[in-house]
C-alpha cells in the first residue's frame, strides 16, 4: 500500500509528475500495477493518492526521492500488507463519502494490467429456493 501526499493542484501537472515517477520505476525495472484512489485531506483539503500496488516492493527512501524529483512531494508512505489488509484498504477508499475534488479528477483509476472485475448481469427477479424434501 502506498500514499503519495504532495500532489500538484493542477490535474495536468499531477498527471505529468505521475508519468515521470512511473518512467523512473520502469527504468529501475520495478513491476508496478495499481489501483489508485484520490482523497482530499479533511483538515486542509490537500490532494493525495492512495495506492493498492501489485508488483515489486519499492524501498521507501527510493520512492521518496523519486516522488520528490517528479513533483509529487517527498513525504510518502509504503508498506507491505497481507491477508485482508489490501481488501480493507481499498474498500475504505472506495466507500468513503463524496470526495471534494477539483473538476476532471478521477476518484479511482487503475493501471492497464490491474485485475478487472467482470460485471455480472443484474436481475431484479427473486428466486425461491426450496429445501429438498425430507429423506432425500
Amino acid at each position: 500500500m502506498i500514499t503519495l501526499t504532495g500532489l500538484p493542484i493542477v490535474r495536468a501537472e499531477a498527471a505529468s509528475a505521475w508519468q515521470a515517477l512511473r518512467q523512473d520505476m520502469r527504468r529501475q525495472g520495478l513491476a508496478f500495477e495499481y489501483a489508485r484512489f484520490l482523497e482530499a485531506g479533511e483538515l486542509h483539503g490537500a490532494l493525495h493518492w492512495h495506492f493498492a500496488q501489485k508488483g515489486d516492493y519499492i524501498p521507501q527512501t527510493w520512492l521518496s526521492s523519486h516522488a520528490e524529483k517528479a513533483g509529487l512531494g517527498r513525504v510518502v508512505d509504503i508498506r507491505a500488507t497481507y491477508g485482508a489488509g489490501p481488501a480493507w484498504y481499498m474498500t475504505k477508499y472506495i466507500t468513503k463519502g463524496q470526495v471534494q475534488t477539483p473538476e476532471h479528477w478521477r476518484k479511482v483509476s487503475f493501471s492497464r494490467a490491474w485485475p478487472r472485475v467482470v460485471p455480472r448481469e443484474r436481475s431484479l427477479d427473486w428466486v425461491l429456493v426450496r429445501p429438498p424434501p425430507e429423506g432425500v
